[in-house]
């Protein structure tokens, strides 16, 4: 699992499921989004960055390679 500050007291949160997909969701005093799940798989943890008002997501792949997306902020 990994967790991200994302605009004012709410906290960006990835994992990957037990299906080994992706997952998204944001956190926020008192509610949480639904959460929003990527066709990618990875057998590992996700991370997330800041990069200005985005948000960087990136995981191994089954590949073995390193993924980045970025998640546009707003």
């Amino acid at each position: 699992m990994a967790l991200c500050a994302y605009g004012d007291r709410r906290v960006l949160v990835a994992w990957t499921g037990t299906d080994t997909r992706l997952n998204v969701m944001v956190v926020g005093p008192g509610d949480a989004s639904a959460p929003v799940t990527f066709d990618e798989t990875s057998a590992h943890a996700p991370a997330l960055c800041r990069l200005g008002p985005d948000i960087l997501l990136a995981w191994t792949g089954t590949d073995t390679r390193l993924d980045i997306t970025r998640l546009v902020a707003g």
